[in-house]
């Protein structure tokens, strides 16, 4: 082997090591955002976030014209199967629980003209649905709220106050309904007995 040779293999074999450096160093990196990243989750606050989201007439609604009602806000799609099938059961509550001053509000994250078919194909429902301008606008409001939509149907329960009280993942049963919402009422009526 030739002086040349040596040369072009001592070139060589430094730039693979500063290849190789730098390559562990960019994957290093990597690994050690991944925990960062999922340290960066939304956290649910403390009170419901001001949001403008719009019916399905196209007239804003925000949480000021929510103010006072015990909430249970449920973000779906019309592609999610376990949301389709809530549905019934979430209008059931609606009439149930209405007069105890409970709102249930679906947030879809879905297409105006999707929403509509689906809900003209039920029957309609017997309380407000809101989507975003953009299907956007409706994932910021639910990332406000703290919830990561890694999938749906999510539900979020609000006390009469702003209070946010929990966040359920998946479809919501029977059993799970009626202790959230229940659970909800009794916080907006124990935080009202304590101001007086």
């Amino acid at each position: 082997m030739n002086a040349r040779q040596i040369f072009i293999l001592v070139v060589a074999g430094g730039a693979f090591a500063v290849a190789g450096y730098f390559v562990g160093q960019w994957l290093g990196s990597q690994q050690k955002s991944a925990p960062e990243e999922a340290q960066s989750a939304p956290t649910m606050p403390e009170t419901l976030p001001a949001f403008t989201l719009y019916n399905l007439d196209g007239e804003a609604v925000t949480t000021e014209d929510l103010k006072g009602k015990t909430l249970f806000i449920n973000f779906w799609a019309t592609w999610c199967k376990p949301c389709r099938k809530e549905i019934p059961l979430l209008t059931e509550m609606q009439e149930k629980y209405s007069g105890d001053g409970l709102e249930i509000v679906g947030i879809a994250i879905d297409n105006k003209e999707a929403v509509t078919k689906f809900l003209e194909s039920l029957g309609g429902v017997n309380y407000p649905v809101l989507l975003g301008k953009k299907e956007l606008d409706a994932i910021d409001t639910a990332n406000e709220m703290g919830v990561d939509l890694i999938g749906l149907p999510i539900s979020v329960t609000v006390a009469a106050d702003g209070r946010m009280l929990d966040i359920h993942t998946g479809e919501v049963h029977r059993e799970d309904a009626e202790k959230l919402i229940q659970d909800a009422l009794a916080a907006g009526k124990a935080e009202a007995v304590a101001s007086n």
